[in-house]
């Protein structure tokens, strides 16, 4: 059952209930992206592609998918494409003497910061906030105490005033905090767009070559930049191929120096591939802003 969230212009961004997964392949010339078969309770069956999904675990059994529906133009024939943004597993029926998460919605006000500053008066809460959150906060005259993904901690409130990048470092908060309370305000970060990425990115390095030896964890600029570590991976071997910096990565580190001879051809092919994904992390935080508050923990 197609149940839409969000309309206007295309592509349209809806949830697919009850589906599974008959097949999968990899597609693309790298083997990045999945298509995959998926069919609903009455044997319909849609094929549905996952942009850069190679490699990430899929849903066992039964799910619900978020996903965008466009159309396209495939060898001159015009088709419908169904690309994957979210998923999430249906339960299975069993009782969960868990006590159930309260979401409380704040998305979309005209001024979210005297209400965010009313909630944290009453209740010990935890910000998560990424990018330039704190500077837009300062900027308003806010003192209002940040945390990025990485310096969450255990609390019974957890206010999500950045929207997230995607379903994982959604988790992955939620792992941290273990709140009973979660109140969405979903505010995107500037740094949304590419050029905007690749600029706060270059920001960070300059940053890291003049005050950290060069060297930078890339959890610290995933969360400096809002996105997923995949992106910073990208966007830093983009800088590199352009000659801005030089990058060896190692682990969960990058070592940076001084730039390098730039590789113009080979920088083109990536920057393809980071629009890519970031086109699938602004899919994401579309959804987040605009599905019903019960898709989205």
């Amino acid at each position: 059952r197609l149940a839409p969230f969000g309309a206007g212009n295309p592509p349209l961004t809806f949830v697919i209930e009850r589906l599974t997964i008959l097949s999968k392949s990899t597609v693309g010339r790298d083997g990045d992206h999945l298509q995959l078969l998926v069919k609903d309770e009455q044997e319909n069956s849609q094929r549905v592609v996952w942009w850069r999904g190679s490699g990430w675990p899929l849903p066992e059994g039964v799910f619900d998918l978020a996903c965008a529906v466009r159309t396209s133009n495939y060898r001159g024939q015009r088709e419908v494409q169904v690309e994957w943004i979210d998923a999430r597993p249906v339960e299975s029926g069993e009782i969960d003497l868990r006590q159930p998460l309260t979401v409380i919605d704040q998305r979309g006000l005209d001024h979210p910061l005297p209400v965010l500053q009313s909630i944290l008066a009453e209740t010990q809460a935890v910000v998560w906030g990424e990018a330039d959150a704190s500077e837009r906060l300062a900027a308003a005259g806010r003192n209002v105490p940040v945390r990025d993904r990485n310096h969450l901690a255990e609390a019974e409130t957890l206010i999500i005033w950045t929207t997230p990048p995607g379903r994982a470092e959604l988790q992955e908060a939620l792992e941290r905090v273990s709140p009973k309370n979660a109140v969405i305000f979903a505010i995107d970060p500037e740094a949304a767009s590419p050029e905007a990425f690749l600029r706060r990115l270059a920001g960070l390095v300059k940053y890291a070559l003049n005050k950290q030896v060069g060297q930078v964890h890339l959890a610290q600029l995933a969360a400096a930049t809002a996105q997923r570590e995949a992106a910073v991976r990208l966007g830093l071997q983009w800088l590199a191929q352009r000659g801005l910096a030089d990058v060896k990565i190692n682990g969960e580190y990058a070592q940076i120096g001084f730039g390098r001879a730039a590789e113009p051809d080979a920088a083109g092919q990536t920057l393809d591939r980071l629009k890519d994904l970031l086109d699938e992390v602004n899919a994401y935080r579309n959804y987040f802003k605009t599905a019903e508050k019960e898709f989205l923990l």
